[in-house]
């Protein structure tokens, strides 16, 4: 999936303020998930990333530093030697790793250390995080989803998508 066909579907599957206050949610907390699924386009002259991997380019091209999805924090890419820091899971970064293009969640203290493998590339990534959010939106929209089958169910799905079991214990962790 490419960086410009994610953002139209998360357009596409975030609820309206309208769907939102329909379900009796406050207005502040209205703002709260609309301002969490958006990113804004930047104005970029000149790439400073010339590369394929969708999520690097994403991360160029918008602002995702607003966007939350469960505990998924998108960040300004910064290089590091080994990987691109491209957001946060709770305190820990979230890496794109340079040589295997893997998507992983490194240890604070230790960046070395990889604590969860969430995706084969970049691609399978954005794949996995709008399956994620589709979820989440639905739990917003109607508690009675917000149960351990639906929530097993999708985390099972966005492993899927992000390349396949290797992956599900970050994806069961991001829905308990």
């Amino acid at each position: 999936m490419n960086e410009q066909k994610f953002i139209e579907q998360l357009k596409l599957i975030t609820p309206t303020a309208e769907d939102l206050k329909r379900k009796g949610l406050p207005e502040e907390l209205v703002d709260i998930v609309l301002e969490a699924s958006a990113c804004q386009p930047k104005t970029v002259e000149f790439p400073s990333i010339l590369t394929q991997e969708s999520v690097l380019r994403l991360l160029e091209a918008y602002d995702c530093t607003s966007l939350r999805i469960g505990l998924v924090r998108l960040t300004d890419c910064v290089s590091f030697v080994n990987f691109y820091q491209i957001g946060s899971v709770d305190a820990d970064p979230l890496v794109l790793d340079k040589v295997t293009r893997k998507i992983e969640v490194r240890d604070y203290t230790n960046p070395s250390y990889v604590i969860w493998l969430c995706a084969h590339n970049g691609d399978n990534f954005l794949n996995a995080l709008l399956i994620c959010a589709n979820a989440f939106f639905q739990i917003v929209l109607d508690m009675e989803n917000n149960n351990e089958i639906f929530r097993a169910k999708n985390a099972k799905l966005a492993a899927q998508k992000a390349g396949g079991n290797d992956c599900l214990l970050f994806y069961e962790m991001l829905f308990s």
